[in-house]
C-alpha cells in the first residue's frame, strides 16, 4: 500500500505516544462547520489537512463511527497494518504506582 509520510504520522498520532498508557487509539474528529485548517482534529488540538484525511479514508485506514453534526473516524485494521509495515506502530506502557497515585490524588499527589 502506498501511503504518504503525513498520513502515517497521523495514524501514529491516533495510536498514541510510545510507552503511554492513556490517550491511545484516538479518533479523528471532523467538524464541517470549522475553518478548513481546523476541520480535522486528533484530540487534543492536533490538526491534519483535508488531503491527509481524504487519503486515510480512501485507503480504508479509518472508518466512520459517529455521524451527526460532526463526525468521528476510528482507525481500522488496515491503518494498523500500514503502521506495522512502516515500522511506526507504538506500544502501550504499563500503569505504574505513580499513575495510580495521580489518578486517585494520593501519595505524592495528595493535596
Amino acid at each position: 500500500m502506498k501511503i504518504s509520510p503525513e498520513a502515517l504520522r497521523a495514524l501514529q498520532q491516533m495510536m498514541g505516544e510510545e510507552g503511554a498508557f492513556f490517550m491511545r487509539n484516538l479518533p479523528i474528529n471532523r467538524f464541517p462547520d470549522r475553518q478548513i485548517e481546523k476541520r480535522c482534529e486528533i484530540p487534543w488540538e492536533i490538526y491534519i489537512s483535508g488531503e491527509v484525511f481524504g487519503e486515510l479514508r480512501q485507503l480504508g485506514c479509518i472508518k466512520l463511527h459517529i455521524d451527526s453534526s460532526w463526525q468521528q473516524w476510528g482507525m481500522t485494521k488496515v491503518g494498523k497494518q500500514a503502521l506495522m509495515d512502516a515500522n511506526m506502530e507504538t506500544h502501550r506502557g504499563e500503569l505504574t504506582e505513580d499513575d495510580l497515585q495521580w489518578l486517585y490524588g494520593t501519595g505524592r499527589f495528595a493535596q
